[in-house]
């Protein structure tokens, strides 16, 4: 999934912010961890919003979205998401334009600010260039002024966006980025149903007499 290096970084951050805890154990060997009710609650919300927005184009959304308040159907969901990914399926094989962004520290979310900072009445991704500042970027996602103007730079050589202005904080979403965007919602959008039918079904058969 990651270098051996990123993935204790994460399990410190988790563990640092209370998402997982020590579990005990007899064999001094591991080093287990179970994820804390914060960290469930946590994954409930995000989901939860990700099903709400879901049930208003995919009726099957909504009883995944009520499933969600039981454990089995969570765990089930949980399941079928792992399955998912240890078959191979990683989200960017279908948008592979947004690799700039994902393989990046705080990519994602630098591309998310980009993605909201169109004004109401635009479109979202905003079709009219949008003012992000580099610093204010790099202050709220804790990572450097340069590690932000080389990633927007790698976008902009790609053809994803142009950058324009006197600092170059003007930034027009190009139709390959708006394209991918889209795409990837719907690939989301798509991923989620298919593992939430399964997940129902599974934890129908469970809850059976």
């Amino acid at each position: 999934m990651c270098s051996p290096g990123r993935a204790r970084a994460l399990l410190s951050l988790l563990r640092l912010f209370g998402y997982v805890a020590p579990a005990p154990t007899g064999d001094r060997r591991y080093k287990l961890l179970v994820p804390t009710d914060l960290l469930i609650e946590s994954v409930r919300q995000r989901w939860g919003a990700m099903f709400a927005a879901m049930a208003l184009v995919l009726p099957e959304a909504a009883a995944a979205h009520a499933g969600l308040a039981r454990p089995e159907f969570l765990a089930a969901l949980v399941r079928r998401m792992g399955d998912a990914y240890r078959a191979g399926v990683r989200p960017l094989q279908f948008t592979p334009e947004l690799g700039p962004f994902a393989e990046r520290n705080a990519g994602l979310m630098i591309l998310s600010s980009l993605v909201i900072a169109g004004e109401a009445d635009d479109t979202m991704p905003p079709a009219r260039s949008v003012r992000l500042s580099i610093s204010e970027l790099a202050r709220r996602f804790s990572v450097s002024r340069a590690h932000v103007l080389r990633l927007l730079r790698d976008a902009e050589a790609d053809g994803l966006i142009e950058r324009t202005g006197s600092a170059q904080e003007s930034i027009q979403v190009l139709p390959p980025l708006s394209l991918a965007l889209q795409q990837s919602v719907a690939t989301m959008f798509l991923f989620f149903a298919h593992c939430a039918r399964a997940a129902v079904a599974e934890s129908e058969r469970h809850e059976r007499p």
